[in-house]
């Protein structure tokens, strides 16, 4: 938080100096009541937001509990589940480092993708079985 605790009246006193306070971290701001407003990035809250409900939704996955955002996960062995879950809090650390996002969004949605793939009962098959010489037909030379 910063130091400086603002006053309604600052709005309008001081209003360049509680915007760049705001921009640059955020600013608290007193209402008449004693209310205690922040004024910040909205980038700054939707990417703490982003890490408060992701944290959760991780947190209750690691404990068998699975969110409707990561119903997914079921199609994944353990291992496979385990490592998606040791990758997302990894990529959910970073958002705060480098506040972006889009490591994390694209880690979510690669692994999505690689579940989605093993739910189908054809494709985990090819995807995880094993692969022989005898499998592989020769092709025709294209003209």
């Amino acid at each position: 938080m910063s130091s400086t605790i603002y006053q309604a009246t600052d709005l309008k006193d001081r209003r360049k100096e509680l915007l760049d306070a705001a921009a640059h971290t955020r600013a608290l701001v007193r209402a008449v009541d004693g209310t205690a407003l922040v004024f910040t990035r909205l980038d700054q809250v939707e990417r703490e937001q982003l890490v408060a409900e992701w944290s959760l939704r991780l947190h209750a996955a690691e404990q068998g509990r699975l969110p409707a955002q990561l119903r997914w996960l079921r199609h994944l062995d353990d291992e496979d589940r385990d490592e998606c879950l040791a990758e997302l809090w990894e990529a959910l650390e970073d958002v705060y480092s480098d506040e972006d996002t889009a490591a994390f969004d694209v880690a979510v949605h690669e692994w999505h993708n690689t579940a989605r793939a093993l739910a189908d009962t054809d494709r985990r098959e090819v995807l995880l079985g094993t692969v022989a010489a005898e499998d592989f037909e020769p092709a025709a030379r294209p003209r």
